[in-house]
Formats: structure tokens, C-alpha cells, sequence
């Protein structure tokens, strides 16, 4: 019950500021308790976000040095799609020459079985209705032409036999012309000059078209000399003569 007195009602005064500054005081030393929990709590928060800190830090630097890679990458991509674009059309290209050899090609395999068609079925001789061409011709055998011309536009001509046969008609060489020997082309609108072995006269004969050619020569080594006169011989020059012109000139002077 309440107090009724001085002093009862000091007691009552001090007793109930006592007992709420106990109760202060557990509810101060609960706030501590928890303060100090939250301080304990924060500093290992700090401690945390120190270290994501330096984490997101050191991510930083990678992803900038990732961002780095990858535009240097980026930009060496674009090349490369330059450079495929590029092939991709040369390779168009390319198809479309091969193509176009293909079907060249298969023009050409057509013509060649067609040739081939010729072919003997021993692989040792060939017949050939049209014309042949080629780079170059090696035969280890002989050579027999039955045309009618043969014409060689070679710029040399080298034959290792010496002795060259010609005027040979038949076939086994039992008939020949009258004629026979060689022919110099001179030139458009000149006559042909010719060294010819005449079978009927029994000698040979210098021609340039149908005149008598002239012969120059060093030496002559003959057994017999025939000329129509004299005065076809010419000794520097000068007219040799004939013994006419000798048998003239010495009875004229005796």
C-alpha cells in the first residue's frame, strides 16, 4: 500500500527510481550486448566488402583486358570475312573456269575416243582418216609417206644419211624421170635456180628458171671439160676464147 509517512515515502521514491534504473541499466546492457554484436557484425561485413572490393577490382582489370581481346579479336574477324568474301569469289571464279574446263575437257575426251576408235587392238599401229598434230614426234622405226606432197616448215634440217636419193618413182626404184635434182626458191617473182642431172643428155646441168646458170668455182679437177665455145670461160674476167680466135690472131701476126 502506499506510504504515508516522510520517510515511507522517500523508500517508496528511492525504491521505484531504483528499480527503474535497474531496469535501464539491464536494458543498457542489453543495447551493449547488441551493439557490440552489431559492431562485430559490421566489421566482418567491412572485412567482406573489402574483399569483394578487391575482387570486383581484380575483375575490373580482366574484363577491361577481355574487352581488349575481344576488340582485337573482333576486329581481326573482320578481316577474316574480308578475306573469305574474298576467296569465296576467286573461288567462284575458279569453279567457274573449271567448269568451263570440264566441259572443254569433255569436248576433248569425245574427239579423243573418236580418235581412239582408230586405234589397233594390239596397241602397236594406228589409222587415221583426218589430221594429226602434236608438240613433238619421236618414231624408232621408219617413216613412210604415200602423199603427194610432204612440207616441212623446219628452219634446220639435219639428215645423218650422206647420200640423198631422189627421181625415185616407183616404188622399187625400176622406173625414173628424165630429170632430177634440187631447186633453190629465190623469192617471189624470181626464177627458181636448180642443180639437175639430165638422164638423157647424160650430165648434169645449172639452170635458173630455163637459161643456163653460171658456176663459180676455186679449183676444177676434171677429166673432161666441155663448154660450147671458148668464150664461156672466163679467167679473171676475160673471155678465154677458142681455137679459132687463136689460129686468127697467129696468121695475122706471122
Amino acid at each position: 500500500m502506499p506510504a504515508t509517512d516522510i520517510l515511507g515515502k522517500i523508500g517508496e521514491k528511492v525504491g521505484s527510481e531504483l528499480n527503474s534504473i535497474s531496469a535501464d541499466i539491464t536494458t543498457n546492457t542489453n543495447n551493449i550486448a547488441t551493439n557490440a554484436s552489431n559492431i562485430a557484425t559490421n566489421t566482418t561485413d567491412i572485412a567482406t566488402n573489402a574483399s569483394n572490393i578487391a575482387t570486383n577490382t581484380t575483375d575490373i582489370a580482366t574484363n577491361a583486358s577481355n574487352i581488349a581481346t575481344n576488340t582485337t579479336d573482333i576486329a581481326t574477324n573482320v578481316t577474316d570475312i574480308a578475306t573469305n568474301a574474298s576467296n569465296i569469289a576467286t573461288n567462284t571464279s575458279d569453279i567457274a573456269t573449271n567448269a568451263s574446263n570440264i566441259a572443254s575437257n569433255d569436248t576433248d575426251i569425245s574427239a579423243l575416243q573418236t580418235k581412239t576408235s582408230s586405234l589397233a587392238t594390239d596397241g602397236n599401229s594406228a589409222a587415221f582418216s583426218g589430221n594429226v598434230s602434236a608438240q613433238n614426234l619421236t618414231l624408232s622405226g621408219d617413216l613412210t609417206v604415200n602423199g603427194t606432197t610432204t612440207t616441212l616448215n623446219s628452219t634446220t634440217v639435219e639428215i645423218e644419211d650422206n647420200i640423198i636419193e631422189v627421181n625415185l618413182v616407183g616404188s622399187d626404184g625400176s622406173t625414173t624421170g628424165t630429170t632430177g635434182g634440187m631447186q633453190v626458191n629465190r623469192g617471189s617473182g624470181q626464177d627458181k635456180a636448180q642443180v639437175v642431172w639430165d638422164n638423157t643428155a647424160d650430165l648434169f646441168s645449172l639452170k635458173k628458171g630455163t637459161a643456163d646458170a653460171k658456176l663459180n668455182v676455186g679449183d676444177v679437177d676434171a677429166e673432161k671439160l666441155i663448154v660450147p665455145n671458148g668464150s664461156a670461160i672466163l679467167i679473171n674476167q676475160v673471155s678465154l676464147g677458142n681455137y679459132s680466135s687463136f689460129e686468127t690472131e697467129f696468121l695475122a701476126n706471122l
